[in-house]
């Protein structure tokens, strides 16, 4: 068995001896014994000449050309795929969010993928929580604005920890006008399936249901920060999408153990060196590869964040309610006194035919 398929391989392949194979295998130079290499060849050329996979722009990247991107993407117009996330034609962007919790060494061309935890990268992070009647848990949900930019936006919806669908608007996110804009949604969807090529979820009756639920959800999301804003700073007219932002916690890979750290606040991690280990954090706490990463809280001690925007526009309403009723009220006691008045006045008027 194992003679076929190499006969196989070397049949097929760019490797004409298993020696060469070997040594290809030789390349992989994880913290382990084991791992994956890919290897693309024979590309497809393009009308223009080049191939179908940009090598040239980016020498530690693979891209997808916009000219292909064109061909393969219709339904968007030529402006529309130049404000693209970078994730949607760069492959080393792709990997980098390829995980909700990377735990694994990624390299593309000879240089080592930077993963990022996208749920802790964000700013003005809150929690939130989606109950569907066919799950017997809450499902965590994590919101927060894109610190990079305002343009990227959307739910990033990951399955057993592996991205399926990327950047997914919804709700006033659909629309054209500004709401939503910038504000980012990480959900874990394990009780969807996946299509075969991991690139979506099968359109169901329970994924129809999570979008809608989403949808809603984030609006809550963008309305409630942009109260606390407007609350804390009634004069500033800078939409929160505008302002400058960081991320609310600053987390790092250790390139040894692949354990993530949480740095201080006030480290600009675009400052960090290339390389970064356990030894170098400042907490002495964490300063070994030995030692577990941070405790996260468990998802069923974590409450929803409060919607304050809500208890207002609530006590608002409330109180519109309470003064038409008062207004009522005070309608219905002046037509009751209008009445007496006017009854009062027949009685006078008859008293005095009497007496005449």
């Amino acid at each position: 068995m194992h003679k076929a398929s190499l006969q196989d391989i070397l049949r097929y392949s760019i490797f004409n001896t298993e020696n060469e194979l070997l040594e290809e295998l030789k390349a992989i130079s994880s913290t382990g014994s084991s791992g994956t290499r890919i290897i693309v060849w024979n590309l497809r050329r393009t009308i223009t000449g080049l191939t179908e996979f940009d090598f040239t722009t980016s020498t530690d990247d693979i891209k997808i050309p916009l000219d292909v991107l064109e061909t393969t993407s219709e339904q968007y117009r030529q402006s529309e795929l130049l404000t693209k996330p970078e994730s949607y034609y760069s492959l080393r962007t792709y990997c980098s969010i390829l995980y909700l919790k990377p735990r694994m060494q990624i390299i593309i061309r000879g240089q080592k993928v930077k993963t990022e935890l996208i749920s802790k990268s964000l700013a003005y992070i809150a929690k939130d929580h989606y109950k569907p009647n066919f799950v017997n848990k809450r499902i965590p949900v994590t919101f927060g604005y894109n610190t990079k930019s305002k343009d990227q936006y959307g739910i990033m919806m990951y399955h057993k920890n592996r991205l399926i669908k990327a950047y997914e608007r919804v709700g006033v996110q659909l629309k054209a006008n500004i709401q939503g804009l910038g504000v980012i949604g990480v959900i874990e969807c394990n009780f969807l399936e996946p299509t075969h090529n991991k690139q979506d979820f099968d359109n169901t009756d329970k994924y129809r249901k999570t979008i809608n639920n989403l949808g809603v959800k984030l609006e809550d999301y963008w309305k409630e920060i942009r109260f606390k804003r407007n609350k804390e700073d009634p004069c500033s007219t800078i939409p929160v999408e505008d302002t400058m932002k960081r991320p609310d916690q600053n987390w790092v890979q250790c390139d040894t153990c692949l354990r993530w750290r949480k740095l201080p606040d006030g480290i600009d991690c675009k400052r960090l060196p290339k390389e970064w280990f356990c030894h170098m954090n400042p907490d002495p706490q964490f300063r070994s590869c030995t030692v577990e990463e941070e405790p996260e809280d468990s998802d069923d001690d974590q409450r929803s964040y409060p919607k304050t925007y809500k208890q207002h526009e609530r006590m608002k309403q409330d109180k519109k309610r309470q003064q038409i009723e008062d207004e009522q009220k005070k309608a219905e006691q002046m037509q009751i006194i209008k009445a007496l008045k006017h009854q009062r006045i027949s009685c006078l008027t008859n008293a005095c035919k009497s007496t005449v």
